[in-house]
């Protein structure tokens, strides 16, 4: 082992002599050992940035959260929502709010005064009203709705469907405090939820993993006491 750490130091005092002699040679030697130095530290830190990446992807594909959500999303097409139960879809709409962070309350089925939910959030309160319909809705109920906001104190409502609405509904409820969501629209929000790192609370991207058969599991919905996330 001496003689090995001898011979490489008169290797290093014999090529320092040398390219003492030759400065130009001295500065391109250092300019690739330094250049060389940096890219395998770069090498290096993407691959540490992969590794935890995919370890971050790994950790939120095994979330509890996060598979309740994949099979919420896998339920988020029109023609399956509208092969729930009128309770049923209320609830799976109530558990999108949730989702979005809201406190979801689902209402008694009796004297709600068409009213199927309440979502709080930082304050404000919100009523949500539910129809899981084929054909497309007309401006009366949006009409009857905003008189039970009015009613009620509301700071917003929402009018859910798995349908869609009629020219005449969205134009009264143009300037209103009320927001009508059809069922392309809810879909398309549904699949923009995102899952989320259970260790740092930040949104991750799981589309793609390779590990994703974890994330099969299908959620019924007669209830909408979930874990909070």
């Amino acid at each position: 082992m001496v003689a090995l750490l001898v011979a490489a130091a008169m290797a290093f005092v014999g090529t320092y002599i040398q390219l003492r002699k030759y400065p130009a040679s001295l500065a391109v030697a250092l300019a690739v050992f330094f250049a060389g130095q940096f890219l395998i530290h770069r090498v290096r830190r993407h691959r540490t940035r992969q590794a935890e990446k995919e370890q971050c992807r790994h950790r939120a594909a095994c979330s509890s959260y996060n598979r309740e959500l994949a099979g919420f999303k896998e339920m988020g097409d029109p023609n399956t929502m509208l092969a729930l139960s009128p309770e049923g879809f209320e609830r799976f709409v109530l558990r999108y709010f949730q989702f979005l962070g809201y406190d979801a309350t689902e209402t008694p089925a009796q004297n709600d005064g068409g009213i199927d939910g309440v979502v709080r959030k930082n304050g404000h309160t919100g009523l949500v009203q539910c129809k899981r319909y084929a054909k497309p809705i007309n401006q009366a109920p949006v009409r009857e709705f905003l008189g039970v906001l009015t009613k009620m104190n509301a700071d917003a409502g929402y009018f859910v469907t798995t349908s869609s609405f009629g020219p005449g509904a969205r134009r009264f409820a143009e300037g209103t405090i009320v927001t009508l969501i059809d069922g392309e629209s809810l879909t398309n929000m549904i699949q923009q939820l995102p899952y989320i790192d259970p260790v740092s609370k930040k949104p991750v991207d799981l589309n793609g993993f390779s590990n994703r058969s974890q994330l099969n599991g299908r959620t019924k919905y007669p209830s909408t006491k979930y874990p909070s996330r």
